[in-house]
């Protein structure tokens, strides 16, 4: 409804109010910028700037030696601002006497003088570090003190709130005129014509009384818990270093607010970046705590960092929490209760079973109020994973009508004002279950978070107001806890599994060194806390390990891992990861010193998998040197393209074999390349390739049946037009595949390896300016064939698929996720599958008949297709934004496909994708130096063995499990290590109860999906 005219004049009138807040204006008499070392004059309007600059502005006001009032003195900084992007404007950091106080920003300019900071003789002395944005700009910066006059300041909030809570009414013409009554009345007892005189001010204080006709005492009203907050990414379009002033300039800005406004309280999650702010600035960190142990500050979230949860691994996972748990209660003395995740995009059907057991019974996002098809029918609900566990669950969608400039300024960077409060609530979907909302709100990304204009709105709205929900400033842990305790909790809403994101799908791909090196790191670390805890507990690395952890939780970042972050984040990340993988590889040097020996005619196999495996390994030998294992069996050995020796072993669950190398008569055969022509054929297949050698016939000799659709190509190379109509590195478009080109050049294709256990065929082809280099690996006997891919990649706005059509008759493809795996339709029914053209997954995906199927398994990749008929992998997505240089360059990765007959778990494709993921540990040319078999297994197929750690606070040996077939399953863990006792834990070590073990046996219920962890206490 358009406004009256009564509105109308109401509205100038409180803009004229506003002019008249300021009453004097004091310039610094002396001010000086220090750049690059040098101290040069700086009055107001002079321009500063450069691309990442830093700079030191130090002035002097001079104020009378007694200030009446100094409250009402404001220091002021502004400048023109380029956008309201906190990012590409200069941001300020005040420091008086060399305490930090607050920031400056496009949001914050504005802080009360204490009068402590005025000496004697009348002079204020101040300092302001400078920070002047990610681009290469120069700004006019502004310093001056205010003196405001405090009543017209309250009346100005008084007659903005009635007036944007009389907006939220013009529909409603009763309501509508009872603000137009009272706010037209109120209005002309002030007087302009005698501005600050005594009956200017009796005007004020009656317009006061008045306007609060306007508030009610309605209990039944419904209630807007609100939560200050400001989401900081982690990284994105600036640095972690940029990321840590980031949160100096923020936390010091709400804690300069809750000097003023007692019923302010704030949030903030992640404890890395409290941690990073412990190290740097202790002073500001005191103060941060000082604030949690009185009630004016929430450490709350959970995770270690908000980390993405399609990419990390299920232990990443337990990690993320488990460190993050660790340190609100070592820091804070808080039991983080609230999985806090605005911003990441999509929720793993995991999650539930991983809060449930980690004591984390809420969970809050916003982010899938960005689906670009289908809304989440529910605002509050339980949300149930895989397993069947519940946590109750919110969608913050905090709305804004008439301003909406990009999504997630009104999502997880929040306004507050009536008319979002109004909105907020009007838009919950779940009205007759609950009377409450929560509402976020500040300016996040270093925005500095809430504003003392919100404050202001919060101080009137708390009161209740005719027609308006009512404001409680409030932790969001009482939000949940009142949803929890409401009478009509058991009539929640239930959704079960994966709470998919409609957007974003991109970031499954993009960046693909960052994916594959955390896919490494994360299975090195599990593979190296397992020898250590089975084999070295004594000199077990527990703070090196630690250190490494949170570090990799650290690039595990909703922005840093997906790959939609600037350059410069990822310069540091390689640097990073080099980092990472020498500590790892450290950690192994130190462990062969104390478990290994030289002798040159052995070698030692470490199986870290929980499963007993037939692998190949290859091992630099000489020729005519073969290997025996500890009965004097020969193993099956084969001489590779690569001047190595595959060698095939069969290795028991967790544990060492030794073997020993000797001379033989016989000497192998070299390899030699040879070209081939358009037929292979093997003990599994006959196939058959085009003149691109493209696979057109692929007869599985095993099943007897043809695996290829007629016309169609397996591995069949795609590049797609990749031009997203936004968010160039984070999106696919549904309408990617209107425009693609085939990789059909061929530079070569010869055989370089046969042999009894695998033949290789290397086919080199050219995309544009591109080259893609193949080594298929037909492993005999296995039905796998392996594709290990060398990409020279130099294409932008180009995404590179592989694609595998199959004649398998199936509606649904399965996914391994976290802890287990989902089905996922493959047909186009509804709007909700067709959304889900582009989806995650872990190490494999399946396309199953009842008695036939085809498995894609992965070393590193995680975005998956799958339509009637057929499977795809994306590869490389280059874009060019926000990186310019994304995917550029070198590219190497695996893929392998399976055919089985019967379904996935029979096949064994679980046990398959670990072994292709984790290749056993070898040491050539070493023995152990004492015979050890302390071996962890375990007596079922679907049971895995995943984490094997000592732990974290005592020399116990902690063991993660989880079933993955979906079937109740008893289970019997046998060890070589002497059990004293065993007890069930939660996966935060927590003890729950002690289980009955005899022999070093312990039998373990499992019911389907279920993850368990025990503690066993050795002798």
């Amino acid at each position: 409804m358009s406004e009256s005219l009564s509105f109308g004049r109401v509205r100038r009138f409180t803009e004229e109010l506003a002019k008249r807040i300021v009453k004097n204006r004091i310039i610094a008499k002396k001010e000086f910028i220090n750049a690059d070392g040098k101290e040069i004059p700086f009055e107001n309007e002079k321009y500063i700037g450069r691309k990442d600059g830093h700079f030191n502005i130090k002035g002097t006001f001079e104020l009378e030696e007694q200030i009446d009032h100094p409250e009402n003195h404001i220091l002021e900084v502004t400048s023109r601002y380029y956008d309201d992007d906190n990012t590409k404007n200069p941001q300020l950091k005040l420091f008086i006497n060399d305490d930090l106080v607050q920031s400056f920003d496009i949001n914050h300019r504005y802080c009360p003088i204490e009068s402590a900071w005025i000496s004697k003789d009348g002079l204020f002395d101040f300092r302001l570090e400078l920070y002047s944005g990610n681009e290469e700009r120069k700004f006019p910066i502004n310093i001056s003190i205010i003196e405001i006059d405090r009543p017209t300041f309250n009346a100005y909030f008084d007659f903005k709130n009635t007036l944007e809570c009389w907006k939220t009414q013009l529909d409603d013409s009763d309501t509508s005129n009872i603000y137009e009554k009272y706010s037209l009345e109120a209005m002309n007892k002030v007087d302009f014509l005698n501005i600050y005189s005594s009956e200017y001010y009796q005007g004020l204080v009656s317009a006061n009384k008045i306007l609060n006709n306007l508030v009610t005492n309605d209990p039944n009203v419904p209630s807007v818990y609100a939560i200050g907050h400001t989401h900081i990414d982690m990284a994105w379009l600036w640095t972690l270093s940029q990321t840590i002033e980031k949160g100096e300039r923020s936390f010091s800005s709400v804690l300069n607010l809750m000097k003023n406004y007692p019923n302010f309280s704030f949030l903030h999650t992640s404890p890395q970046l409290y941690q990073f702010i412990k190290e740097r600035n202790p002073k500001l960190y005191r103060k941060i705590k000082d604030a949690v142990a009185n009630k004016r500050w929430e450490p709350e979230g959970a995770m270690w960092i908000e980390a993405d949860c399609n990419l990390t691994s299920g232990e990443s996972l337990v990690r993320q929490l488990l460190y993050g748990k660790k340190f609100f209660k070592k820091e804070f003395n808080v039991e983080s209760k609230i999985l806090w995740l605005p911003d990441v995009f999509g929720y793993s059907a995991a999650l539930p079973q991983i809060l449930k057991k980690s004591n984390i019974p809420y969970f809050m996002s916003t982010k899938l109020s960005w689906n670009d098809t289908n809304g989440i029918p529910y605002d509050s609900f339980l949300w149930q994973g895989i397993d069947g566990s519940q946590v109750l669950t919110h969608l913050i969608n905090t709305v804004s009508e008439g301003y909406n400039p990009t999504p997630w300024f009104t999502t997880y960077n929040g306004l507050l004002n009536p008319n979002v409060v109004k909105k907020s609530w009007e838009s919950y979907k779940e009205k007759k279950l609950s009377n409450e909302i929560l509402i976020a709100y500040g300016y996040g990304d270093g925005g500095g978070g809430p504003t003392f204009q919100m404050l202001e709105t919060i101080k009137r709205l708390e009161k209740g107001y005719l027609g308006m929900p009512k404001v409680i400033p409030a932790f969001a842990t009482e939000f949940f806890e009142k949803l929890r305790s409401d009478s009509k909790q058991k009539d929640f809403p239930v959704w079960m599994g994966e709470l998919y994101f409609e957007n974003h799908r991109g970031t499954y791909t993009s960046i693909g060194f960052a994916k594959k090196d955390n896919r490494k790191i994360e299975n090195r670390l599990q593979s190296i806390e397992k020898i250590y805890s089975l084999y070295d507990m004594d000199n077990y690395p527990q703070k090196e390990l630690q250190e490494i952890w949170e570090r990799t939780l650290l690039n595990q970042f909703h922005d840093i891992l997906p790959g939609s972050s600037f350059g410069p984040v990822y310069d540091q990340l390689k640097k990073d990861n080099r980092h990472t993988f020498n500590s790892l590889d450290q950690l192994i040097s130190n462990f062969e010193l104390d478990v290994l020996k030289y002798r040159k005619d052995s070698l030692v196999v470490f199986n870290q998998l929980g499963f007993e495996r037939d692998s190949i390994i290859s091992v630099s030998l000489e020729d005519g040197y073969d290997v025996f294992d500890e009965n004097d069996n020969r193993l099956e050995t084969q001489n590779s393209y690569n001047h190595k020796k595959l060698i095939k072993v069969s290795t028991n669950s967790l544990s060492f074999s030794n073997y020993n190398i000797r001379k033989v008569n016989q000497i192998k055969a070299s390899v030699n390349s040879k070209k081939f022509g358009k037929k292979y054929e093997n003990p599994d297949f006959r196939i058959l390739f085009d003149e691109s050698y493209n696979i057109i016939s692929l007869f599985d000799k095993v099943a007897a049946r043809e695996v290829i659709p007629r016309g169609k190509k397996f591995n069949q190379f795609v590049v797609y037009e990749d031009l997203p109509a936004a968010y160039d590195a984070w999106n696919i478009d549904r309408n990617y595949e209107d425009k693609f080109w085939l990789v059909n050049k061929v530079l070569s294709a010869e055989i370089i390896e046969q042999g009894s256990i695998r033949d290789t065929i290397k086919i080199k082809r050219a995309f544009n300016d591109s080259i893609i280099t193949q080594l298929v690996h037909f492993y005999h006997g296995t039905r796998q064939i392996t594709y290990e891919t060398h990409v020279y990649w130099h294409e932008h706005h180009c995404l590179l698929r592989v694609l595998f059509p199959a004649n398998i008759n199936s509606t649904e493809a399965t996914y391994d996720i976290q802890f287990g795996n989902i089905k996922r339709s493959v047909t186009e029914n509804t709007s909700w599958q067709q959304a889900q053209f582009e989806v995650s997954g872990q190490k494999w995906m399946d396309l199953s008949e009842n008695n036939y199927g085809i498995s894609l398994l992965t070393d590193s990749k995680y975005g998956y297709n799958a339509k009637y008929k057929q499977i795809g992998l994306s590869l490389i997505k280059s874009a060019t934004e926000p990186d310019k240089n994304a995917d550029q360059g070198v590219h190497d990765f695996i893929y392998a496909t399976v055919l089985h007959d019967s379904d996935w778990q029979n096949s064994q494709i679980m046990n398959r994708s670990l072994d292709l993921n984790n290749p056993c540990l070898v040491w050539n040319q070493a023995e152990l130096k004492e015979s050890i078999d302390n071996k962890l297994r375990i007596d079922s197929n679907n049971v895995l063995i995943d984490t094997v750690k000592r732990a974290e606070d005592d020399n116990s040996l902690i063991v993660r499990m989880y079933e993955f077939e979906n079937k109740t399953t008893m289970v019997k863990l046998t060890s070589n290590l002497p059990f004293k006792k065993v007890i069930n834990c939660d996966l935060m070590e927590n003890d729950l109860d002690e289980l009955d073990s005899l022999d070093n046996k312990v039998e373990l219920l499992f019911s389907p999906y279920e993850i368990k962890t025990i503690r066993i206490v050795l002798n």
